[in-house]
């Protein structure tokens, strides 16, 4: 793992870095969880403690600055609960019901999914190793730049059926970076993720002409 700070573009970094849990703790149950995909796991699925899910990828500075993100996220991460349940009901066939009333700060969700989908590429150096956070993301995760909705950047609900996916009874967590090279220049044009088979997309790419500019930060 690369152990310097991703925001260090933004300036104010501190010397320390903190241990950043990859995927936010609050969408998890217990204290084990099961984790693919990383350069450590390999091609294997690797049950490991939930409080060692965790990268040294933001300094204890810029992390702190974001804890108004994890704090939206414990209630984000309550909503999709309830959903579930709304949903799949879970063990007992009563509380299915189908319907569900929640309520979430879009724009706090849009800038968590992007923290998070960072903190998954830079915990997999080898996978994505031509790839690193520039100062245009970094600015989006901290608020300093606004998602441009005008030019399709943001949030995505994809229907499950379309992905494939069904609403599961159990959670998990994927996220799928999309980035991309153009002229020898290497982006991310977002990433899909899912929380108990929902699908999301985040597009922070305003178009694949103008990807060169996001690459290279705020000119």
């Amino acid at each position: 793992m690369r152990n310097r700070c991703w925001a260090a573009s933004l300036g104010g970094c501190s010397e320390k870095l903190s241990r950043e849990h990859i995927i936010s703790a609050a969408f998890f149950e217990g204290n084990n969880i099961k984790a693919a995909g990383f350069d450590w796991t390999g091609d294997k699925v690797a049950e490991i403690s939930l409080k060692n899910a965790v990268v040294k990828v933001l300094c204890k500075s810029h992390n702190s600055k974001l804890s108004e993100l994890d704090t939206e996220i414990r209630k984000i991460s309550e909503c999709f609960s309830q959903f579930n349940q709304a949903v799949v009901g879970g063990a007992d066939s009563s509380k299915h019901s189908n319907q569900f009333v929640g309520q979430v700060n879009g724009v706090k969700f849009e800038r968590w999914l992007l923290k998070t989908t960072l903190n998954v590429i830079c915990a997999s150096p080898k996978k994505y190793i031509s790839f690193w956070p520039d100062e245009f993301l970094a600015s989006l995760v901290f608020g300093k730049i606004k998602f441009d909705y005008h030019t399709g950047m943001g949030l995505y609900f994809i229907h499950p059926n379309l992905y494939g996916n069904l609403v599961s009874s159990w959670n998990f967590v994927n996220v799928r970076p999309a980035i991309l090279t153009i002229e020898g220049d290497t982006g991310l044009i977002g990433a899909i993720i899912s929380f108990w088979g929902m699908p999301f997309f985040l597009k922070v790419a305003a178009s694949t002409e103008n990807l060169c500019l996001n690459v290279k930060g705020l000119t």
